[in-house]
């Protein structure tokens, strides 16, 4: 949670700075006495403007995202939802690929169950580690790999609730 925690923190801090950044208009450098002497200088100004609103649009998202999984891993934790809804939701915040940031590995599918719940089990793990004895991760972990053992079992597959 420490470091979900810090990163946090650093993901605001940039966010503070684009919001700041982006929100100065691009009317005073353009003015009388301006420094900027060609239409070139003044597009590239824009265009920067352009960029850190997306980025800030992106950053917020990215934050929402986070926050949101962290909720969700907390009641998964406390046993108030499943494994399937867990996974469930984190599949509804990836609904849009481009929103899948993980270069370790790809963005299961739509459809791959499965997949999502060993998501869920990874992300859980990760994100307790920092604030849980390595006896109470590994003892989670258990528990939900051992409800997914469950369900492949009496179905053979994985269906996610819509």
């Amino acid at each position: 949670m420490n470091l979900i925690n810090r990163m946090l923190g650093n993901f605001l801090l940039l966010t503070a700075l684009l919001v700041t950044c982006a929100s100065l208009s691009v009317d005073w450098l353009l003015g009388p006495g301006a420094w900027t002497n060609s239409l070139s200088d003044c597009i590239a100004l824009i265009e920067a403007q352009y960029k850190g609103e997306q980025l800030t649009r992106e950053s917020r998202s990215v934050i929402e995202r986070l926050q949101l999984k962290m909720k969700v891993v907390e009641a998964l934790k406390r046993g108030e939802i499943t494994l399937l809804d867990a996974a469930a939701c984190f599949c509804a915040l990836h609904e849009d690929p481009r929103s899948w940031c993980n270069p370790d590995h790809p963005r299961p599918e739509r459809d791959d169950g499965e997949g999502w719940c060993r998501e869920v089990i990874n992300w859980t793990e990760r994100y307790m580690s920092g604030d849980y004895s390595p006896d109470q991760v590994a003892a989670l972990r258990r528990r939900l790999e051992a409800e997914l053992q469950e369900q492949l079992e009496c179905d053979g597959d994985v269906t996610l609730p819509q």
